[in-house]
């Protein structure tokens, strides 16, 4: 089985509210002070859908999908899925985290 990788994230120094760099004021107290952290790396399709028609500079990778996931109960990340296959997602499938990069985070259906 693979090992799951860890999403990086940020902080809140002062209430421990997770969020999804860059972050500038905490939603939750306002504070303006983070600290790098990491959570494991697995979430589950909260929503998704695939892009046929894509804004410029990405209309050689149609069609991809993209997804909201649910990571953390109050933390929710929108990403690109790997696509090994052409194949649907549905929601409340399980993911787990691939990367990060320019183009953001990256995650691929979790085996089952």
């Amino acid at each position: 089985m693979d090992q799951v990788k860890s999403i990086p994230v940020v902080r809140c120094v002062h209430c421990g509210t997770l969020a999804i760099p860059p972050q500038y004021v905490c939603e939750n107290c306002q504070s303006t002070h983070f600290d790098r952290a990491n959570i494991l790396g697995r979430g589950k399709v909260y929503s998704h859908t695939t892009i046929r028609v894509a804004p410029e500079g990405f209309q050689n990778q149609v069609p991809y999908k993209i997804a909201l996931v649910d990571v953390e109960p109050r933390l929710r990340i929108t990403a690109r899925i790997v696509q090994d296959e052409e194949r649907e997602i549905d929601v409340g499938e399980d993911l787990i985290f691939d990367r990060v990069d320019q183009f953001g985070y990256w995650f691929r259906v979790a085996p089952k």
